[in-house]
């Protein structure tokens, strides 16, 4: 994320390893430590309250923002100059990517956030996701939080009836709004 502008590592590769390597665990300690070394410009480091509840980071993430797939069908000028759409071979591979991550994490990860970059119901990769995920599969995952610009909601919301009891929040942009 932009407020942590320290890379960890390739999460396409080992998610678990990248997750406990020492520059990882140097984060998290600076964290625990409320030094926040790494951080730059988080808006949340002055709400922080010390002494909260601390866990065992090491087996992975409570929660991961699935941003990497930019897919939108709109090219609004305050995101993009112009439109993303993913080729076919890019999404095989950003489904295996997502797939491998979840499955890794499926034991901490108790919610996702799809998408900071693109839309969610834009997006075949996230579609792919929401639409094929089973509670039983991810029973840990009770919050999903989607964004999207709202134009897809419609045709895409049957597709993934499976978790509609998880979405917690659904953010619609308004960037590409006109008066009409």
């Amino acid at each position: 994320p932009g407020w942590l502008p320290q890379e960890i590592g390739d999460l396409s590769e080992n998610p678990l390893h990248v997750w406990n390597s020492p520059i990882a665990e140097s984060i998290r300690n600076s964290i625990r430590n409320n030094k926040f070394n790494y951080c730059k410009g988080c808006p949340i480091l002055d709400q922080l309250q010390p002494g909260r509840e601390r866990r065992d980071y090491r087996k992975g993430p409570l929660y991961i923002n699935f941003s990497h797939d930019r897919t939108c069908n709109l090219a609004c000028p305050s995101c993009r100059v112009s439109h993303i759409f993913e080729s076919d071979s890019n999404v095989e591979k950003l489904i295996r990517f997502q797939d491998n991550l979840l499955e890794t994490f499926k034991h901490t990860v108790k919610g996702l956030t799809i998408t900071g970059s693109g839309d969610a119901f834009g997006s075949r990769v996230h579609l792919h996701l929401l639409s094929s995920m089973k509670k039983e599969d991810y029973p840990n995952i009770e919050e999903l939080i989607l964004c999207s610009n709202g134009l897809l909601i419609e045709r895409n919301w049957e597709k993934i009836s499976g978790v509609h009891h998880r979405i917690k929040e659904m953010s619609v942009s308004i960037d590409a709004g006109t008066p009409k």
